[in-house]
């Protein structure tokens, strides 16, 4: 199959396609595509948001526990150290603490099962005192909050798209099915008017474009009748002309008539044609007419020629010629 014949085909599948369904499709992708960009603003927003009170809540803590295992390292309270890192590593978004004691005397790991290193924020606390570094604690936090609240966020976006849908699409549906009425009332004229049909009207009373539409096609559709019926009486006309050309050129053919002067012999009765040749006179009208002849004799030649003849058929006196 060629370009051209594919390139054909597809037309007719593209206006296989309903205006309805267009539309519909048309505020379908454009319903999805905003509440897209309203997810996806709204994470943004709402990432950024809880970014910085997490990031506010990171900052608070590690100077609760920089002073506070500050003052249990300086004074080398083991017990103490312990039970305060035990109760900063109860906080949920606090995965690890590590504390790294550069006397070496106290060092702890405190960590939490199943951490998704992607959902980490890692930071560390220099303790110091007294211009004397005592020692360093790693704290590492988590964003699944976070994560998890952004997921239920899009959930309910996601929701509200499904439902905008079905509602703009049912709505949608029952406009466009009262708006497409007409149209499809006037395709239907217009497939009417292609196989022939001229008396078929559309009678669309809406006061709007398409009522205008729907009265230009009924003129139009008038227009062409009357067009068609003077088209048709023509051509009536026209045979009825050419009919009676033929017959009279028939006839004309038929009745061929001698005219002129015609050179005969004052003798014989021949006559010359125009080629200069003596014929018959029957000859001669015979192929210029449609007359034939049939030979006989008249009285006086059958007296001349054949007497008892003349006696015999001319018995009668009434019959006998006359003298003049």
């Amino acid at each position: 199959m060629s370009e051209q014949e594919n390139n054909k085909n597809w037309n007719k599948m593209k206006f296989k396609v309903s205006i309805k369904y267009k539309v519909l499709f048309s505020v379908i992708f454009t319903l999805i595509c905003f509440n897209f960009a309203v997810t996806l603003i709204n994470i943004l927003i709402y990432t950024n948001k809880e970014m910085k009170k997490l990031n506010e809540k990171i900052t608070a803590n590690n100077l609760i526990i920089k002073s506070t295992i500050t003052e249990t390292l300086w004074n080398y309270n083991e017990t103490q150290t312990r039970n305060n890192l035990d109760t900063f590593f109860e906080d949920q978004s606090i995965m690890s603490i590590k504390l790294i004691d550069y006397s070496g005397v106290l060092n702890i790991d405190l960590k939490k099962q199943n951490m998704d290193d992607s959902k980490l924020i890692y930071t560390d606390i220099n303790l110091e005192k007294n211009n004397q570094e005592l020692g360093k604690i790693l704290v590492t936090y988590t964003r699944s909050g976070l994560n998890t609240q952004i997921y239920k966020t899009v959930i309910q976006m996601a929701a509200l798209t499904i439902g905008l849908i079905v509602i703009n699409s049912f709505v949608i549906v029952i406009i466009l099915t009262i708006i497409l009425k007409p149209i499809n009332k006037i395709l239907q004229g217009i497939s009417q008017v292609k196989k022939g049909n001229l008396d078929f009207q559309i009678n669309i009373s809406n006061n709007d474009e398409l009522g205008v539409l729907s009265e230009s096609f009924d003129e139009m559709s008038m227009n062409l009748r009357k067009i068609t019926a003077s088209r048709d009486e023509l051509n009536e006309e026209i045979e009825i002309r050419k009919k009676t050309e033929k017959e009279l050129m028939e006839a004309i053919a038929k009745v061929r008539t001698l005219s002129g002067f015609l050179p005969i012999c004052t003798h014989c009765k021949k006559i010359r044609d125009d080629k200069g040749y003596w014929e018959q006179i029957e000859s001669y009208i015979k192929d210029h007419s449609e007359v034939e002849f049939s030979h006989s004799l008249c009285p006086d030649c059958t007296k001349k020629l054949y007497p008892d003849l003349y006696q015999k058929l001319y018995q009668d006196n009434s019959r006998l010629p006359q003298d003049e």
